[in-house]
C-alpha cells in the first residue's frame, strides 16, 4: 500500500500547506487546490494520506469539508490528521466523523509492546 506523508519520496503536498497563520491572520489553501494535490497523490498510487499540519483545525469547517470530499471522491483512501490538543478539545464533536473508517481491510495494528 502506498502512503503519502512527510517522509515519502513524493513529499506531502498536503501536510504543511492546508492551513496557515501569518502575522496573526489565518489563511487557508483553497479546497480545490488541496483536492487537486490529493488527486495527484492518488494518481501516483497513494492509498493513505497524512495531513501533518497541527493547525488542521484552525479552520475546522475547511478541514472537515476537505475530509468529506476526500471520502466522497476516494472512499477507500485512508488518512490520518495531526491536530493540536487544544483544537481537539475545542472541536471534539467532529472527532467521531474523522474516525469513520472506509470499507475494506483493516490496516495492521502495532502491538502495545512496541511503544515500550
Amino acid at each position: 500500500m502506498a502512503t503519502t506523508d512527510c517522509s515519502s519520496p513524493h513529499g506531502a503536498a498536503i501536510s504543511d500547506r492546508d492551513t496557515r497563520y501569518y502575522g496573526g491572520r489565518f489563511f487557508v489553501v483553497h479546497r480545490e487546490t488541496v483536492l487537486a494535490d490529493l488527486a495527484a497523490q492518488v494518481d501516483q498510487g497513494a492509498a493513505h494520506i497524512t495531513f501533518g499540519d497541527p493547525d488542521f483545525f484552525n479552520g475546522p469547517k475547511h478541514g472537515m469539508a476537505i475530509v468529506r470530499e476526500l471520502h466522497r471522491m476516494w472512499p477507500a483512501l485512508t488518512f490520518d490528521v495531526t491536530i493540536k490538543i487544544s483544537h481537539l478539545l475545542a472541536h471534539r464533536a467532529l472527532l467521531a466523523e474523522l474516525s469513520t473508517r472506509p470499507p475494506g481491510p483493516r490496516p495492521p495494528r502495532l502491538s502495545e509492546s512496541w511503544f515500550y
